[in-house]
């Protein structure tokens, strides 16, 4: 790669330096959508067990069915 000539290339230091930080944000991310996976298979572990039983009817809504 070539620069012009009034630019620098990026100190290599620098760019070493933003990898693990890069990194520990991809991580971070990971590990949020790990805990949002999580929680969609329980409600669905959840929501089979109870159309299996006949109890679904109602089982999200804020009020009990009537």
């Amino acid at each position: 790669m070539t620069w012009p000539d009034d630019l620098s290339a990026p100190a290599e230091p620098d760019r070493l330096a933003l990898l693990p930080k890069h990194e520990g944000n991809v991580r971070a991310r990971i590990d949020d959508l790990n805990a949002s996976l999580e929680v969609i298979h329980g409600k669905a572990s959840t929501y089979e067990q109870h159309l299996r039983g006949g109890t679904a009817v109602g089982l999200w809504s804020p009020t009990p069915p009537r």
